[in-house]
Parts: C-alpha cells; sequence; structure tokens
C-alpha cells in the first residue's frame, strides 16, 4: 500500500471517528430530547382538553345558576332557618281572613327533629284521621330514611261555613311555608243553632268547627337532638 493510499484510508476512518463522536455527543442527546419535549407537548395537550371540558361544564352550570338560586331561595321560604313563627301566624290569619272563617286558636308547640317517611295527610273529604307521628327520645338518625328537618307541631282550631273552610284549606296549601296536616277533625256548632262565638261573635247555623293537628318544617340546626320523631 503506498503512502498516499495509506493517509486516504487514514483520513476517511478519522472522518467517521468525527462523525461518529458527532452523532453520539450532539445529535443523538437531541433527538432524546425532542422525543422528550413531544411527549410532554402530548400530555399538555391532553390536559388542555381536559380542562376546556371543564370550562364547558362549568359554563353550563353557571348557566343554570339563577334558576338554582331561585330554587333555594323557594326551599328558604318553606323551610326556614328558624321557626319564624309571627310571620306564620300573619300567613294563616290573613288565610283565615281572606276565606271568611274564624281562626279561634293558634298554639304552636316545641320543634323536634323528624325523619321524613311517608306520610299521608288528611284531606277535607275524609275529616279525621291519619295517625299522629311517633316520638321517641334518640340521637338525630344519620342513616338512610329521609331527610331530617325540625318540626314545629301545631294544633288549630277554626269555625266557618263548609264552603269558607274549603277556601281556607285551599289558602293553606299555597301558603309558602312548607306545613303537613295530620290529624283533621270537624263537627257542627251547637247543632246548627244560633250561639255566641269566641269573643262574643254570633256563630250562625251551618258553622262547622274544624280541629286539626299540622306541622311546619325548620332547619334542624337550631333543634336540640333531644327527640326524634318518624313519620308513619
Amino acid at each position: 500500500m503506498t503512502r498516499a493510499r495509506q493517509w486516504s484510508v487514514f483520513t476517511a476512518v478519522a472522518c467517521l471517528a468525527v462523525l461518529a463522536a458527532g452523532w453520539f455527543v450532539l445529535v443523538k442527546p437531541q433527538h432524546s430530547h425532542a422525543s422528550s419535549l413531544r411527549s410532554q407537548a402530548a400530555q399538555i395537550d391532553q390536559t388542555n382538553q381536559s380542562l376546556q371540558a371543564q370550562i364547558a361544564h362549568l359554563r353550563a352550570q353557571a348557566k343554570d345558576l339563577p334558576a338554582q338560586q331561585r330554587k333555594l331561595a323557594d326551599i328558604a321560604t318553606k323551610v326556614p332557618d328558624s321557626p319564624a313563627l309571627p310571620t306564620l301566624i300573619r300567613q294563616l290569619s290573613a288565610a283565615a281572613d281572606s276565606s271568611g272563617v274564624n281562626l279561634v286558636s293558634l298554639a304552636p308547640g316545641q320543634p323536634t327533629l323528624v325523619q321524613a317517611t311517608a306520610v299521608k295527610p288528611a284531606t277535607a273529604s275524609a275529616p279525621a284521621t291519619t295517625s299522629a307521628p311517633t316520638t321517641t327520645t334518640a340521637p338525630a338518625p344519620t342513616g338512610a330514611g329521609g331527610p331530617v328537618l325540625g318540626a314545629i307541631p301545631l294544633q288549630i282550631q277554626v269555625q266557618g261555613s263548609y264552603f269558607n273552610l274549603e277556601q281556607f284549606f285551599a289558602a293553606i296549601e299555597g301558603l309558602p311555608r312548607a306545613m303537613l296536616v295530620t290529624q283533621f277533625n270537624a263537627a257542627p256548632v251547637a247543632g246548627g243553632t244560633v250561639t255566641s262565638g269566641p269573643g262574643g261573635q254570633t256563630v250562625a247555623p251551618g258553622t262547622l268547627n274544624v280541629t286539626m293537628t299540622a306541622s311546619v318544617f325548620e332547619s334542624p340546626d337550631g333543634v336540640a337532638p333531644s327527640t326524634t320523631t318518624t313519620g308513619k
């Protein structure tokens, strides 16, 4: 082999060594780094897609927010966070006045915790007689079976004609406050004769005397868990 050919072979080997060194030192690490960047970019794209889906879901929920707020306000009216008895008395008095009946008495009792179950309220056409909920001494229930509320028992007595009493019961059904009637009794006053009514008022013939047991509800937060009532 001539000397020139030896230099040619040596030069080719040196070039190959430089190229190999450049591949392992410069090109291959950058290629691995680019592959890692592509993987990170794919993960970021997936995260962005998930965030975009969450944002779309939250925007859809935000559109329903006013309706949900109205529902919560309606629930807060039906089941307030306090007994709100003065407001209830005014509402029942207004219902009696607008119906032309005499609200003889209204006696609220002490609130207790009640776990709601299926309770069928009494109706005007079937006067007496679902049994009242049973009360037992126990801590506030936390298991299944219905929501726990504070129940305030009411004893209500009204007098009026049959048609006026129907109007009164319809007015009760339309009250903003949720009320459950559990017992209902109606009887004619003094056999339909004219008698002296409460407060010196005159009771007309055909007047009915109605007594009923009912409950209104409040948030259980302010009720001591001394008793628990379970509706039957």
